[in-house]
């Protein structure tokens, strides 16, 4: 070995060093230190240092236009920017660094980042190899439907009949009933009556939605199987989509975002599908009627799927016009049927609406964090504010993560809330516009699942959901006014009555000691959704920086859902951000596939 080479591999090693190391020392304490975990940092970052520094990584920019260059290395360093903050605990100001120390770990993190965004833009570019697009028997829908179905029932097995929440509970109460309500989306509520009638029991619901998820997988990898996608990504892509531990855990949960989430995943699959083919795709009735049914699931799924739908049919028609006309018939027939169910359906059923309060998250949260910090309100905006809630229970109540514990406390006077609308966002724009910085604070306390890269359990929900109760008493999420005046009754749920018994509890014990591992140290980062919302958008941006930036349009459903959400998240819970931990698969897939112009020179 010569003295260059020598060299040139000590240099890779101090980097190496510096960058694992100081990672992980932004990540963990000098208090909290693990060798073998610290260890891992220091060798991957040599890793990644080494395919840097060598050039290989960076080689696919090599022959990019210089301003496509310029703009390329700019939105890459913004993005490995906000991951570095987005990586930074909430406790790392406790662990009295000096403020060149804690700027070196930081440096080392943003370093970290950069080279792992490097690597993995790399290995798309790597897996860019495709064969040729042909069209495989549907048989194969099955059997990649067949390994989610199994793996599915063993988590049925293990906690049989599923797995209930309290807005489970009140949609099984309402099944049993004549009394619906639209808090939890009705239509959901109507299928589990609907189930109940062959078998009235949970497990009845629970099978025909993990029979609907394995559908779906096996529909999406069949679908980037025809489009010639490497069969070795593809196999990945099926194997994460099946034992990633979220995935098989919420087949068996009943509660709306589950369903909603996977027909978002169908839905942004066949809109990859009409792009590439430029609308040709939409020729078959049968592909009409899939299409039809994955835009239903989305606005009846989740009051949110209705403004998304509405907001894409606004967008679509700027790029697409010629041969999609098939596309918009669908979009409006699915506009006119949730109408007609949300109109006179609704009617007819005496249907309860949703709370309109349900929406106002976010500024009820901001209004919370600025009269816990005493910002400035002039008298008129506290004596507002102190009708809706009194100042006293507005500072002991408020939590920065969630709005539940105020929305949902005694004292919370929603009715002055829904009589005066205009003077609450008078009010509170008042105070946002007077205390920035305690409003920007609030604001981010609860879009942190959204962002965050690092977050302790103690500010957020249970990342895994099992089975907290044995029974549970009525559940009306309606007023107590509206209670009486309709005598609305509810019977309390007993798992007992429908063969809890005869789960599998060695089988349960064992599925919560494998999540158990997703939740120690910064394995928290793989169960987290903004790790899947960073990558989906790295993925997109190769897309478009291979010129197929039209394709990247078949996440405009994904992305308004992801801002919808953000604009009410009621609580830092994963499973209102469990879409990115789905739809970065066929961003990944179509990174690897897209093949434009610039692909010569990526």
């Amino acid at each position: 070995m010569n003295r260059k080479m020598t060299l040139y591999l000590a240099l890779n090693l101090l980097i190496g060093l510096f960058v694992g190391t100081g990672a992980y020392f932004y990540t963990h304490s000098l208090q909290s230190t693990h060798l073998i975990p610290l260890f891992f940092f220091i060798l991957l970052g040599a890793m990644m240092s080494f395919g840097t520094v060598s050039g290989r990584f960076v080689e696919p920019y090599r022959m990019l236009l210089k301003k496509t260059k310029v703009f390329v290395w700019l939105c890459l360093i913004f993005l490995a920017g906000i991951m570095t903050v987005a990586l930074k605990p909430s406790q790392f100001h406790s662990w009295n660094y000096s403020l060149p120390t804690a700027a070196v770990f930081t440096l080392a993190a943003f370093l970290f980042v950069f080279f792992f965004i490097l690597a993995i833009a790399w290995l798309i570019l790597t897996f860019s190899r495709r064969n040729a697009e042909s069209v495989p028997k549907k048989r194969y829908i099955f059997i990649y439907a067949l390994l989610p179905f199994v793996l599915s029932l063993v988590y049925f097995w293990a906690f049989y009949p599923g797995i209930l929440v309290i807005d489970s509970v009140n949609q099984w109460q309402q099944a049993h009933s004549t009394f619906f309500n639209d808090w939890h989306p009705v239509m959901m509520t109507w299928i589990i009556l609907l189930t109940t009638k062959i078998w009235d029991n949970p497990a009845a619901f629970v099978i025909l939605q993990f029979t609907i998820i394995s559908g779906i997988v096996g529909y999406v990898i069949y679908a980037f199987k025809s489009l010639g996608l490497n069969r070795w990504l593809l196999i990945a892509g099926w194997l994460f989509l099946t034992f990633f531990p979220l995935d098989a855990l919420y087949s068996v949960i009943i509660w709306k975002d589950t369903l909603y989430c996977y027909f978002l995943l169908w839905l942004t699959t066949m809109l990859i599908l009409i792009i590439h083919t430029k609308g040709q795709w939409l020729k078959s009735y049968a592909h009409l009627f899939a299409l039809y049914l994955s835009v239903a699931g989305l606005i009846f799924f989740r009051h949110n799927g209705f403004p998304v739908l509405l907001v894409t049919i606004v967008i679509f028609p700027f790029f697409f016009r010629k041969n999609y006309w098939r596309m918009y018939g669908v979009f409006i027939a699915a506009v006119i049927t949730f109408l007609i169910v949300t109109g006179p359906v609704f009617k007819y059923y005496h249907v309860y609406p949703a709370d309109k309060t349900e929406s106002l998250g976010i500024p009820i949260q901001q209004i919370g964090g600025i009269i816990k910090d005493s910002g400035k309100m002039s008298a008129s905006q506290q004596d507002f504010f102190n009708h809706i809630f009194p100042e006293s229970k507005w500072k002991h109540v408020y939590q920065p993560s969630q709005v539940d514990p105020v929305k949902f406390h005694k004292g919370f006077n929603k009715m002055y809330l829904r009589t005066h609308p205009s003077g609450f966002v008078k009010n509170w724009a008042g105070i946002v516009l007077q205390n920035p910085k305690q409003a920007t604070s609030a604001f981010l306390s609860m879009e942190q699942l959204v962002y965050k890269l690092n977050i302790p359990q103690s500010q957020m929900r249970p990342v895994f959901r099992y089975k907290a109760f044995s029974n549970y008493r009525p559940v009306y999420f309606l007023s107590a006014r509206t209670i009486k005046k309709d005598h609305v009754k509810y019977k309390s749920f007993h798992y007992s009555l429908y063969g809890t018994q005869h789960a599998n509890h060695f089988l349960a014990s064992s599925i919560r000691r494998y999540n158990d591992l997703f939740l120690k140290g910064i394995a928290r980062i793989f169960v987290l959704p903004a790790l899947y919302l960073y990558l989906s958008i790295l993925f997109l941006f190769v897309v478009v920086l291979k010129g197929g930036w039209k394709l990247s349009l078949a996440a405009v459903p994904a992305f308004l859902n992801l801002g919808s959400m953000a604009a009410a998240i009621p609580a830092q819970d994963p499973r209102y951000l469990f879409s990115n931990y789905l739809l970065f698969i066929p961003f990944l897939f179509l990174a690897t596939l897209c093949a434009g112009k610039r692909e010569k020179r990526v």
